[in-house]
C-alpha cells in the first residue's frame, strides 16, 4: 500500500518514547482531548526507526482527535503481546513475543468499508482540502517494513482502537549504554538557554535537551531571557519560542542577541508560519510540532555553522 521508506532502526524503549513524546502530543491535540497513558513497565525494546515511530504516533493521535470534534479521551497503551500460532489476529506474522502499542479514541467509529480501505493511499473520510489522506498508509508502510503488524478495531458510535505490534529484541546492557552515550555526545556539553512560556512544551524540550547531553537553563519569556543573557554570557545557543507574554518577543530577542552577542547561536520555534519574519532564515527556524531527532539535527547543524 505504501512506498518503502529509508529507515534507521535502533533498539527503542517504546514506553519511554511515548512518555517523552506525550507532553508535546498533548499540546498538539488541544485542551478538549484528554490524553491518558497506560504504559506497562519493564518491556523489552523493539528494533524500529524512532523518528518514524513518533511520526506514526502523531498521525494516529491526530486522526483520533479529528474523530472527536467535541473532545474526548485518547488512550495510548503499551503491553507485551504473545501471539499464538492459531491466533485470529495478525495472521500474517509468526508466533512469538511482540510489543503492542495501541491508540484508542472515543470517537465516531468506522464502518466495515472504511476499515477495509483505511490503509489505501489518499483514502480519507475528511472533507476535501483537509489532510493528505496519507497518514494511515504511511503508518502501515512503516510497521510492515519494521517486521510488525497493524489492525483496526472499531464500532460505530463507540470509537476506534488501532493496534501496532513489533517483534521484541533482547538488547545487552553494553548496547544500551552505547546508545545512551551516542545521545549524550550529541550535546557536546554545550550550554543552552531555553525560552518558552508553555510549561508542557518547556518540559518536553528540556527533557530532550538533557538526554542529548546539553546543559539547560530556563526562561519563561524574552524579558527574563535577556536578563539571564546579561548575567551569564556563556550560552552557546538560545532556543526560543516566537510568541510569548512580556515586552520582548522571540524575534526581538533573536535580533538583540545577534547584535550584542554575535557568538551565541539562536534557534526560534513556532507553530504558525505567519509569525515568521522575512529576516529569519530556515537555519534559525524549527516548526512545531517537532520530533526529538529533528531538534537534535537542527541544534547540531547550528552549533557547527561557522557564521550563524
Amino acid at each position: 500500500f505504501s512506498r518503502r521508506q529509508a529507515l534507521k532502526p535502533t533498539a527503542t524503549n517504546v514506553g519511554e518514547l511515548v512518555d517523552d513524546f506525550s507532553v508535546l502530543l498533548q499540546h498538539t491535540l488541544g485542551e478538549t482531548i484528554y490524553l491518558q497513558k497506560q504504559l506497562a513497565e519493564a518491556l523489552p525494546p523493539v528494533l524500529v526507526d524512532r523518528n518514524q515511530l513518533e511520526t506514526s504516533l502523531l498521525n494516529l493521535a491526530l486522526n483520533a482527535r479529528d474523530s472527536m470534534p467535541r473532545g474526548g479521551r485518547l488512550i495510548i497503551r503499551t503491553e507485551l503481546y504473545r501471539k499464538l500460532a492459531n491466533s485470529n489476529s495478525f495472521t500474517d506474522l509468526p508466533a512469538g513475543e511482540y510489543l503492542m502499542l495501541s491508540v484508542r479514541d472515543e470517537g465516531e467509529g468506522m464502518t466495515a468499508e472504511t476499515i477495509s480501505r483505511a490503509f489505501e493511499p489518499f483514502y480519507t473520510t475528511k472533507p476535501a482540502g483537509v489532510g493528505t489522506g496519507l497518514g494511515l498508509s504511511m503508518v502501515y508502510g512503516f510497521v510492515k517494513q519494521s517486521g510488525g503488524g497493524i489492525e483496526i478495531r472499531s464500532r460505530l458510535g463507540e470509537g476506534t482502537t488501532i493496534r501496532l505490534i513489533f517483534p521484541v529484541v533482547h538488547e545487552t546492557p553494553s548496547q544500551q549504554q552505547q546508545h545512551r552515550l551516542r545521545l549524550k555526545q550529541d550535546g557536546q556539553q554545550a550550554q543552552v538557554l531555553l525560552v518558552e512560556d508553555d510549561i508542557g512544551v518547556r518540559q518536553f524540550v528540556q527533557r530532550a535537551l538533557h538526554k542529548m547531553g546539553y546543559t539547560v537553563d530556563l526562561a519563561e519569556n524574552g524579558d527574563f531571557a535577556w536578563e539571564k543573557l546579561q548575567q551569564t554570557k556563556q550560552y552557546q545557543l538560545v532556543l526560543t519560542d516566537i510568541i510569548m507574554p512580556g515586552s520582548m518577543s522571540g524575534l526581538e530577542l533573536y535580533s538583540r542577541i545577534r547584535q550584542d552577542y554575535p557568538e551565541t547561536k539562536v534557534l526560534c520555534m513556532t507553530g504558525y508560519s505567519e509569525q515568521v519574519d522575512s529576516t529569519l532564515s530556515e537555519q534559525h527556524l524549527l516548526r512545531k510540532p517537532f520530533m526529538r531527532n529533528q531538534l537534535a539535527h537542527k541544534l547540531q547543524e547550528l552549533l557547527k555553522a561557522e557564521y550563524a
